[in-house]
Order: C-alpha cells, then structure tokens, then sequence
C-alpha cells in the first residue's frame, strides 16, 4: 500500500500541470494558460463539451481541475486521474494503483515521452481511421437511447440485435479519454466479423468525428450477402435497420439491404461482382438526396451500373430516417411500399 510520504513526494516532486497533461491529453500550455488568465476555460476532455468549461487554478501546492458545468469532474490530480482510470481516490487500493499510475507515466526520472506520444498518436488514429483494433467496455442500454433510435422508426428488437451501448473505450491498447455521458452517448456497430463502427450521434461532424472504425472494406457486413432477386445498397446502419423493419413488415423477402462505408466509397470489381453474382435482377443505390448523395449516385450507375433510388427528393430530410422523424413511420413505410412496386420491381433500364 502506498504511504502517506508517496502522496507527498508526486505533489512535492512531480509536475501536477504535466500529470494532467499526460492523463487528460491536454496541451500543458493550455493548462498553464487557465491558471493565469482569468475565466479563460478549455473543453473538458473527459465528456461532449461543445462550450468549453473546464479551468484550472492553484490551491496551495494543489494544481485543481473544475468543470463548471459539471460538477463530477472537479479535484486534483489524485480524483481526475482516478477518473480517467475509473478508480476510486478515497479506496487504498485504488489510490495505491492511481499513485503508480502516475508515477508510472508522469514522473520525472522516467522516461515519459513514449507514453505520451502513444496518447496523442491514439487520438491521431482515430481521426484517420488509421488502426488495427478497438475494445469497448459496454454498458446497459437507457430509455434515452431506446428514445433517440425510436424517433426514426427502429423498434427496440433491431436496436438490441445491432446496437451496442459504449462506456469507455480503447484504440490499439490505449484508452481514449472518453466516457459515456448523455450528452454524448456512443454507440457500437459490429460491421465486419472482426471490425466495429463507434458512432457519436450528438457531435457536431465539423468539429470532431461522428464516427470511428477500423473497418477497411468498402461495404459493410460483407459476410451477410446472399442471393435475393433485389440489392438495396444505402450509407447508414440507421436505414438499414429502418429497412429492415419495413420489409418485415411488408412481407417483403426478396430484398437484400446492404450499408457502403460511405457515400464517396469505391467498390472494387470483386465486391461488385459478387453483388452482381448473387443478384437474380437489379442493384439499387439510396443515398443522401444532397449534393453528394445524387452525384455519388450517379457514379454508382456510371460505374457498376447500379440504379440510384432518390427517396427522400422534394422533402427536406436527407434520408429515410430523417423522414420518419419530420412525418411519420407510416408515411415512409407507404412511400417506400409505392417505390418497391413502381422503381424496384418495375426498373426500366
């Protein structure tokens, strides 16, 4: 168990402004700038925090995190890396293995430039896509994320078979400074035997990544494709399940629903092949009806001679979700019935 004198040699000792740094992955100059400009505040790595409200400030020989906007992420070095950690300062033998932690990763005599590297190099993979392999610590589903997948028409037996709730997270063995907040809930999608697809629906996607995957394939959940008479390919795990539930409930079994790892994705001849070969008929694209949606579209048609469907074109959502949430299920369920009798089962070339 570590002594009192441990705790007393990391504050005496050691760098608290680069122990938050190492811990937080915050740049240490931004911390130093919160002790010395008055209410200058920074975004709180620890959860979504779109208007910054973390600042830092010197009590005695106690460098102090306070989040003003929520009051759990306050204390010093000992209760935020326990935080990070998911340890608990006032227990001994958490605060035995917080204190090796730090002394660890942020000590002075050590060497702790590798770690920290591995950190930022962690955060510059995941904006990239650029790994091997994510772990996830799971949660139990709440009536808010039965609620947030419900509003676009997805019954709670689809989100239970292909939804995942995320707490916390690894990107090649490093822990990502997140948890799970409601604000900021992330989602997990299994979309290769052995690649996942994290999603954070409340981020806005021009400031940080909606999503992060280590899949490389082009087309999703590869191995699910079979023969059927029809192939939908659209850009979302969201309509997919929408899909799903339509043609379930339309006795409709001759459509096969499949998700591209995006709009701009570039098949190559083999996948296009395969689809092609296990297609009894024709293989239609549903994208976005934006800008980049109709002309990828297109593409496809122009490429692989896949026909583009623009579903939602004349109404302001961007996809058969998004109409669900601006009419009703019933108005998609009916509209996507008129489009499979009319622009599926009767293309014209």
């Amino acid at each position: 168990m570590w002594a009192t004198t441990d705790k007393e040699y990391i504050i005496k000792t050691l760098d608290q402004v680069h122990i938050f740094s190492v811990f937080l992955n915050i740049p240490e100059d931004e911390i130093i700038r919160c002790t010395c400009v008055r209410n200058y505040k920074i975004s709180n790595p620890l959860r979504y925090d779109p208007n910054p409200s973390v600042g830092f400030r010197w009590y005695g020989d106690k460098l102090i995190m306070r989040d003003f906007a929520d009051y759990k992420f306050r204390g010093d070095v000992f209760e935020i890396v326990g935080i990070v950690l998911k340890k608990n300062c006032n227990n001994n033998i958490d605060f035995t293995e917080i204190c090796s932690a730090i002394i660890e990763h942020a000590s002075d005599k050590m060497n702790d430039t590798a770690y920290i590297f591995k950190v930022h190099n962690s955060n510059i993979k995941a904006a990239n896509s650029d790994f091997k392999s994510i772990s996830t610590e799971l949660r139990d589903f709440t009536f808010y994320d039965y609620r947030y997948f419900n509003q676009f028409g997805i019954t709670n037996d689809l989100i239970d078979k292909f939804v995942k709730c995320v707490n916390r997270f690894t990107i090649d063995g490093i822990t990502n400074p997140y948890y799970y907040t409601r604000k900021d809930p992330c989602y997990q999608y299994q979309i290769q035997t052995n690649a996942i697809k994290l999603y954070f629906p409340f981020r806005n996607k021009k400031m940080s990544n909606r999503f992060i995957t280590n899949n490389k394939c082009p087309l999703e959940e590869i191995q699910t494709i079979a023969m059927t008479d029809y192939k939908l390919l659209i850009k979302s795990q969201k309509d997919k399940m929408l899909l799903y539930r339509i043609l379930r409930e339309l006795n409709i079994t001759n459509v096969g629903v499949h998700v591209i790892s995006s709009e701009t994705a570039k098949l190559p001849n083999d996948i296009v092949q395969v689809l092609k070969d296990t297609t009894h008929n024709k293989i239609f694209v549903l994208f976005d009806t934006d800008t980049t949606g109709i002309n990828s579209a297109n593409e496809y048609k122009a490429n692989y001679n896949f026909y583009p469907l623009f579903f939602t074109k004349g109404y302001p959502a961007k996809d058969p979700t998004d109409l669900v949430r601006m009419t009703s299920y019933e108005f998609v369920k009916d509209k996507f019935k008129n489009m499979y009798l009319n622009d599926i089962i009767n293309a014209k070339d």
